[in-house]
């Protein structure tokens, strides 16, 4: 029945949606009827998954970029203590400055092609990463921070040996919230010089007025975060099931 449930609502919204069209008291171009959204997408489908297949592989591109970064970070500030203190309130800053005002400075610095667009989605996807894993290697037990001291193992070892495999439940649960994030990286890069992608196709359909395109903009862009969230989630119950480890709740 759960599983049903978000069918069941989505379907609701559907037929409330059309019957409030039905009654022509919404103008056109404010909320288009379902069969106007779908006949634009039937329209011009080949080129609307284009740019859906281009903002999904920024977006994944972003998202492997900040795991990378993630787990090079988060090990030297763990290894190094007084960097975490120094460097943990920045990263909590950065993230509290609006994405949209880093989108034209991306796009001077890095141009307006793919990898500029892969940045913006790093640069969002890299904090959750970074807490996660951070937190993730503090999480032991007095009696396992005992047990590693009674090894006398370098930090170096201790991080590879056990403190990595303690934190993937933390990284994974990150990286659920960060997948999402990215796609809203991307997508927000798009809006400042691309050509092609998800935002450059609600950006046109903002300024044309065409509402029925920037529905249909919209809708891609959500299909876009739940099938990159599809597969994080997928990947975090193989990774627990192959570690034997529990998930967060």
């Amino acid at each position: 029945m759960s599983r049903a449930a978000p069918v069941v609502l989505l379907l609701s919204a559907l037929a409330t949606w059309w019957i409030v069209s039905l009654t022509g008291k919404v103008p056109e171009y404010v909320l288009p009827s379902p069969a106007a959204v779908g006949a634009e997408f039937v329209n011009d489908w080949r080129g609307l998954l284009a740019h859906f297949s281009w903002t999904f592989v920024e977006a994944l591109g972003g998202l492997a970029l900040a795991i990378s970064l993630g787990f090079v970070v988060s090990a030297v500030l763990f290894l190094v203590p007084w960097l975490e203190k120094a460097f943990m309130p920045l990263i909590v800053g950065f993230k509290a400055v609006p994405l949209v005002a880093l989108a034209p400075l991306f796009m001077l610095w890095f141009g307006s092609g793919f990898f500029s667009k892969c940045l913006m989605a790093a640069a969002i996807c890299f904090f959750p990463i970074v807490v996660g894993l951070v937190r993730g290697f503090r999480a032991c037990s007095d009696d396992e921070v005992l047990f590693l001291r009674d090894l006398k193992l370098t930090r170096i070892r201790e991080l590879a040996k056990f403190r990595l495999w303690k934190s993937m439940p933390f990284f994974l649960a990150g990286l659920r919230v960060a997948s999402v994030l990215g796609v809203v990286g991307a997508i927000v890069g798009e809006f400042t010089g691309a050509r092609v992608g998800l935002g450059y196709v609600v950006t046109v359909a903002a300024v044309r007025i065409d509402t029925p395109l920037l529905f249909v903009g919209i809708a891609l862009s959500g299909l876009c975060g739940f099938l990159i969230y599809g597969l994080s989630a997928y990947v975090e119950s193989a990774v627990l099931n192959f570690l034997r480890l529990e998930p967060l709740e």
